[in-house]
């Protein structure tokens, strides 16, 4: 189907004008009628003209529907929390008091039927958010040890990994040296067939694994370091909140550390990994049950000479 083409000028002067196909159309109301065109445009989900031309035809817009931009939310903790009582996600909404005055609110969002909870203001969620906080962070004394602690590690790790990737790599030297030898034996009739493809095969074999212990030497060097410089950030970074009124960044960290985050009765539950429970329990001095304990025991000998009182009362 062909349509006339309009030339619409480009707002550059060193630039190249556009082509743009478009059709005739009449715009009629209870004043007049109006004759124009309109640029066509496939992709276009609605039909729009100008403001002159609404008041020109004698449409009233004072009692048209008016669009604008969606109001979004400010719903910090939605996406967090599950209900304690049907597992059904917790959403909230705003509600206002008596005396006026906007709160948000935390609600089970009732998708599986049951529901026999109250509402939790956000405040007061909030308050019990950096409660948690407060319980699995550590003075700043303790975790700053721990960093200087684990830098030392590192550095150990590295020389005693080092050392090894430097035993690998001259084993790795010395079979590639062997092959050749072999090979170059072998067209001069000095070794049997026989026996020349036996020692290639066992050469060969040698080279392979040597490559995946040199894989595995170098993967080991960040197996547990890292993460474990990881974990203090973290705890540090719960500190930090404390004090915060960032919601969104409160959220973000309990979703990165907790797990089953539940609330039931008007109250927070959130899970935590096994060593940030270990801190937890030996900073409230009270015993601690994991099968990981008796690592954790191990390690936590380390601290003994710096923090007694982090590890004196280590269940036996």
């Amino acid at each position: 189907m062909k349509y006339p083409y309009l030339t619409v000028l480009n707002s550059d002067p060193n630039g190249k004008h556009f082509r743009r196909p478009v059709v005739d159309v009449e715009i009629f109301g209870s004043n007049r009628t109006i004759n124009t065109f309109a640029l066509l445009d496939s992709g276009a989900d609605n039909c729009l003209f100008h403001l002159e031309y609404a008041k020109e035809i004698g449409i009233d817009l004072d009692k048209c529907k008016k669009f604008g931009v969606p109001v979004r939310h400010h719903f910090p903790f939605t996406g967090l929390f599950r209900c304690g009582e049907c597992e059904s996600m917790i959403t909230a909404q705003w509600c206002t008091n008596r005396f006026g005055t906007k709160y948000r609110y935390y609600r089970c969002t009732k998708k599986n039927g049951k529901y026999g909870q109250e509402y939790l203001r956000e405040d007061r969620l909030v308050l019990q958010l950096k409660e948690h906080l407060q319980k699995i962070s550590l003075p700043d004394e303790w975790t700053d040890w721990m960093t200087k602690q684990t830098d030392e590690w590192e550095k150990d790790e590295k020389s005693s990994s080092g050392t090894l990737l430097v035993q690998l790599k001259e084993y790795e030297r010395e079979t590639e040296q062997k092959l050749s030898e072999l090979v170059n034996l072998y067209p001069d009739g000095d070794i049997p067939k026989e026996n020349y493809l036996a020692k290639k095969n066992e050469l060969l074999k040698e080279k392979v694994s040597l490559n995946e212990k040199l894989k595995s030497a170098r993967a080991e060097r960040k197996n547990w370091v890292e993460p474990l410089r990881e974990w203090i950030l973290d705890i540090k970074k719960a500190t930090q909140l404390t004090s915060s009124d960032n919601f969104f960044e409160i959220k973000d960290y309990f979703k990165k550390i907790g797990t089953n985050p539940v609330l039931r009765e008007k109250s927070v539950s959130i899970s935590f990994c096994p060593p940030t429970e270990f801190a937890c329990a030996r900073k409230a001095g009270e015993d601690f049950s994991h099968p990981l304990l008796t690592i954790a025991r191990e390690r936590a000998t380390i601290f003994s000479s710096n923090f007694p009182e982090c590890v004196s009362i280590v269940p036996s």
